[in-house]
């Protein structure tokens, strides 16, 4: 009785972490993409030249 508990809660874990998971690396990817179009925008001449 008390290992079957243990298996439900552990599987439910590994889903939560799982999708913890998913959530983290769209939330990365977002990061990211943002700091690109920061880099980009400080790259183009024209923002520096003051448009």
């Amino acid at each position: 009785m008390m290992n079957n508990s243990i298996k439900i809660f552990s599987l439910i874990l590994v889903m939560f972490m799982k999708k913890l998971n998913k959530l983290m690396h769209a939330m990365m990817k977002k990061i990211i993409d943002k700091l690109h179009n920061v880099r980009d925008l400080l790259l183009k001449p024209d923002f520096w030249l003051g448009t």
